[in-house]
């Protein structure tokens, strides 16, 4: 297993031949595209929002991220607390 800080409370883990991003912060807005952003420049597959929804001002409709990510055949995994994911 190989974990990368890459700034922020952004993490990209590799294990199992899967590359796995934690919480992408690019452009300063934490709302979906900014993850799409990251996942796109690291090439990953599978991304990780863990703390989505944190601050009161933050707002992201989540069904409209999932759709997003489905569409290029990506998996957003919005993390709720204690809850767990396999890596598969």
């Amino acid at each position: 297993m190989k974990i990368t800080y890459l700034g922020h409370a952004c993490f990209l883990v590799e294990t199992a031949g899967k590359s796995i991003l934690f919480d992408p912060f690019v452009t300063g807005t934490m709302d979906y595209q900014d993850a799409m952003i990251a996942s796109d420049f690291i090439q990953c597959d599978r991304i990780i929002g863990s703390h989505f929804d944190t601050f009161g001002f933050i707002k992201i409709e989540h069904e409209t991220a999932l759709s997003a990510f489905d569409e290029r055949n990506k998996e957003l995994i919005l993390m709720e607390i204690q809850s767990s994911f396999s890596i598969y």
